[in-house]
């Protein structure tokens, strides 16, 4: 479900299921809080595979707030996200600025570049040649 999602942040030796999962009352408060910070709370009861590609990855980021990451490594993360998610997500990835996050993303999404206004490498294979943003 869309709260065990954010349990296995919790929980990495055992994936918690329906009927295994025990989580403490502040455990359960801190899943509520990842999955509310990812605009997922809405998801919470639901099971994993039932969602579709951006609710799954709303629910992978909230995963990522339990576990306390600091960095994060994502694969085109705008992808399966509507126009409404992908704002969502863009709003996400600045307030993650802010709370001392480290973010490594690969993308082709150019929005999500220009908006993000992050540093970047850019990978051109035609000309073999790599162009990296001024600071």
């Amino acid at each position: 479900t869309g709260e065990e999602g954010g349990a296995k942040g919790l929980h990495t030796k055992q994936i918690p299921s329906k009927k295994s999962a025990k989580n403490d009352k502040k455990d359960d408060a801190r899943i509520d809080e990842a999955l509310k910070k990812a605009d997922a709370l809405n998801l919470k009861g639901r099971l994993f595979y039932s969602l579709s590609g951006g609710e799954r990855q709303k629910v992978s980021l909230a995963r990522c707030y339990c576990q306390n990451a600091k960095i994060l490594l994502l694969d085109e993360p705008s992808s399966y996200l509507d126009l409404q998610s992908k704002k969502t997500f863009i709003n996400q990835m600045k307030k993650l600025e802010q709370e001392d996050f480290s973010v490594i993303a690969v993308t082709h999404d150019e929005e999500i570049i220009k908006e993000l206004n992050w540093k970047t490498v850019r990978f051109f294979e035609k000309e073999k040649s790599i162009e990296k943003s001024e600071e």
